[in-house]
């Protein structure tokens, strides 16, 4: 080496030899993309001896093209040395839009490469840039902004593997484009390739002086994936952060197969991008921050240079959980191998209605995933506890219970409470209870909560619906009938509300509104009407709903509105209930426990002991499913 500049071309395979290694060249090496991909990225020029990892599995093949050597042609753009940070002679600095920068490689016959890595600086702005090899477009790249530029970082894009001699070419598409450093082409060893022993492999961490702690990866041992719609377990994913670890602004970690980088942008902000599509997926609006922690209780979080917090994922009281992104675009915080908080690309798009849709009369259960956030009402501790205890709707035994449960006392629609995009971790826990009820007879849909108390625009209301479809409603476990997707809405007013609703589903969704005074008079009407009221025994909307409550004591009063009901008095509801034979014979509630209309099982109603207690058993015994002849979707 000489001023920091590297002059070598291509390294052999590493395999168990390092001293073909040496041969090359003396450099610091340091695990940065994900281990599942296994290749290595030269960072420091410096000596180190990797003859302690000879039993490790590599395959290693890379060529160093510095953007101011004679690999490299620049067309309309200038070699300078102005700003620091860089190697080598100089850097690329495209000039205008259309300027490109093209290095010609040479690859040997018998090895490979199929990983491109670009370093760069973009300065306090992203900037695309449009990557082709051969003419061919490999994908476009989006260098994201640096904060200055004497920031430098590293972007990386797969494509096809290619072997001899080739152009890759980067084309600045909207702007001047970034300043380039210099390409690394690497060779990649997919999970199927690499035979792996059992426990996981740890990579090797080595330091980097002046740079985050090393971040910790996984290598899973190779398994087949769960198929869409399976339980899900993540099972190829790199580690971001391990409990009680952290990261600085420009640290990034990519997916095992190298499609996604999720990590902390120059400017602070938390970010998942999809590099195939060149695609920001996910973000959290962090900017000014300067540490990410991962701490030891679970929660992650951002801090301000105050200290303060200005970003938190809400997921304390799940000691050891660790932060991954995953093979198909999901970010992920996981306590022992179950989501507790979870981001970015759904497992699967929806394509349409299942082949058979619900038929009524159908039993809905109003079911709330917001625990142990509300085992107190404004201070004040709940009257009657499970007999789970004071459970995690995070927790997967709690969630296999319900659905257990649901199953038991014949629901065939758990209506889940949500409160909008990212909130109340409804990401995770709704995810988990459709891949848990596979199998079952229950299905799940949504009661939206915000319009009772916003006068949300159509435009707003199709955002979420948006949303609902893109996350949940093509899992198998999500309720549609008419071949659509339902959503129960908790609304106030008037018939602007279900004017409001009509132009925003457009058809698209089954929509049941919660009725109000001249409900039936509305011009426009939506598909279907229920009525929510818990602080009553009964409440019998003839021709729409009927609902049974065991009873309303929330938290915070003195005195309950609805003292519990008696077993024989539920059950005599509950018949009467089946008797209406409406179309929606619906249950306040599975477990709203803040309010003390929970039917889920408590000792002080005799649950335990192998027993659900009297309002789930009367659910169990009384059912509208004995007088149905056909239900073909539960095959």
């Amino acid at each position: 080496s000489k001023q920091n500049r590297i002059y070598f071309e291509t390294c052999t395979s590493l395999g168990n030899k390092s001293a073909a290694f040496h041969s090359c060249c003396t450099l610091q090496m340091y695990l940065f993309i994900p281990a599942n991909l296994l290749f290595l990225l030269v960072v420091v020029l410096r000596s180190y001896d990797v003859s302690a990892h000879e039993n490790e599995v590599f395959d290693l093949n890379f060529v160093a093209v510095d953007a101011a050597g004679t690999g490299a042609e620049c067309h309309q753009c200038s070699i300078r040395d102005h700003h620091t940070g860089f190697t080598g002679a100089g850097f690329a600095d495209f000039e205008r839009k259309g300027a490109w920068l093209e290095f010609t490689v040479d690859i040997p016959q018998t090895k490979t490469t199929n990983l491109l890595l670009v370093r760069y600086s973009a300065g306090n702005s992203d900037r695309p840039v449009d990557a082709t090899i051969d003419g061919q477009p490999i994908g476009p790249l989006m260098f994201t902004k640096t904060k200055n530029w004497d920031t430098w970082l590293n972007e990386m894009i797969p494509f096809e593997p290619k072997t001899g001699s080739f152009k890759i070419r980067l084309e600045a598409n909207e702007s001047s484009g970034p300043n380039i450093d210099m390409i690394l082409l690497f060779q990649s060893v997919l999970p199927t390739q690499v035979s792996v022993p059992e426990p996981v492999l740890q990579p090797i961490n080595l330091p980097i002086p002046q740079s985050p702690t090393p971040l910790p990866l996984q290598l899973a041992p190779p398994k087949t994936p769960s198929p869409a719609g399976s339980d899900y377990n993540f099972q190829f994913f790199s580690v971001v952060l391990e409990s009680g670890k952290s990261m600085r602004p420009g640290t990034f970690v990519f997916s095992p197969n190298g499609y996604y980088k999720f990590g902390m942008a120059a400017n602070g902000d938390l970010q998942l991008y999809d590099l195939k599509n060149n695609v920001l997926v996910w973000q959290a609006f962090t900017e000014g921050a300067t540490r990410a922690y991962m701490q030891q209780d679970g929660n992650f979080l951002t801090r301000l240079p105050n200290k303060k917090s200005n970003w938190k994922s809400a997921t304390s009281r799940n000691p050891g959980a660790i932060l991954i992104v995953d093979n198909g675009g999901q970010v992920a915080i996981l306590h022992k191998n179950t989501a507790i908080w979870l981001v970015g690309i759904p497992r699967r798009e929806y394509t349409g209605p299942p082949e058979t849709s619900l038929n009524y009369p159908l039993r809905g259960a109003f079911y709330y995933a917001w625990y142990p956030e509300t085992w107190s009402v404004n201070g004040k501790s709940v009257f009657y506890r499970p007999t789970l205890g004071e459970y995690s709707n995070g927790d997967p035994v709690v969630q296999q219970d319900h659905v257990d449960a649901l199953d038991y006392i014949h629901v065939d629609v758990a209506i889940a409470s949500w409160w909008g995009i990212e909130e109340k971790l409804e990401r995770a826990r709704l995810t988990n209870l459709l891949d848990k009820s596979i199998g079952t007879k229950v299905k799940w849909s949504v009661y939206h909560e915000m319009e009772r108390e916003e006068n949300r625009s159509p435009e707003g209301i199709r955002e979420d619906l948006d949303y609902l479809k893109k996350t949940y409603a093509w899992h198998p476990s999500w309720a549609h009938i008419d071949d659509r997707p339902v959503i129960f809405v908790y609304n106030e007013g008037n018939c602007g509300v279900s004017r409001r609703w009509s132009q925003a589903s457009n058809d698209k969704w089954y929509v049941v509104l919660k009725t109000f005074p001249g409900f039936k008079d509305c011009e426009s009407q939506p598909d279907h009407w229920h009525e929510y009221g818990p602080a009553f025994d009964v409440v019998h909307v003839v021709d729409y709903s009927f609902a049974v409550s065991p009873g309303f004591w929330r938290a915070d009063l003195k005195e309950p509105r609805l003292p519990r009901v008696s077993d024989a008095l539920f059950r005599t509801n509950v018949q009467d209930m089946v008797a209406s034979n409406e179309d929606w014979q619906l249950i306040t509630t599975f477990n709203e426990w803040g309010e003390g209309t929970a039917v889920e099982a408590a000792y002080d109603w005799g649950g335990g002991n192998n027993n659900y207690g009297i309002y789930m058993e009367a659910l169990h015994d009384i059912h509208h499913r004995a007088n149905k002849v056909e239900r073909s979707f539960w095959t």
